[in-house]
C-alpha cells in the first residue's frame, strides 16, 4: 500500500472536541506499515478504549482496522494516518486540522 486518501471513522473525543463517530478523510503514507499486536494486547486496547480510529476499509492489514491508539490517560496516540497532509483544500481535505487543532487545545483525552 501507498500513499492516498485513508477513509476513518474516530471512536473518541481523541483529537476535536465533539467528533465520536465522525469519518475522516486523511492521508496514509505507510507503504508496507501496519499495526500489530497480541490478542491480550488487542483485548487491552478494546477494554480501556485505547483504539481512537479505524479505518473504514482496512488498506493495510492492520489488525482490528487500528489507525490510531492512545495510551491509557488518553494524553499521547499514536497513528498510521497523516492528519498534517491533510490541512488544506489544495491537499484534498482539511479533515487533519479537526485532530491538530483538538492536540493544541488539548482535547486528547477519554471522554468523562
Amino acid at each position: 500500500c501507498g500513499y492516498g486518501p485513508a477513509g476513518c471513522r474516530r471512536r473518541r473525543r481523541t483529537g476535536a472536541p465533539g467528533a465520536h463517530h465522525h469519518f475522516l478523510e486523511l492521508i496514509i503514507n505507510h507503504f508496507e506499515g501496519n499495526y500489530v499486536c497480541s490478542p491480550e494486547v488487542m483485548c487491552e486496547l478494546e477494554a480501556y478504549e485505547q483504539i481512537f480510529l479505524r479505518y473504514e476499509s482496512n488498506p493495510n492489514g492492520s489488525i482490528g482496522s487500528i489507525a490510531g491508539i492512545s495510551n491509557k490517560e488518553g494524553n499521547v496516540i499514536g497513528m498510521m494516518p497523516h492528519p498534517e497532509r491533510a490541512t488544506s483544500d489544495l491537499l484534498g481535505s482539511t479533515d487533519g486540522n479537526r485532530i491538530l487543532r483538538g492536540l493544541l487545545e488539548g482535547n486528547v483525552k477519554k471522554d468523562s
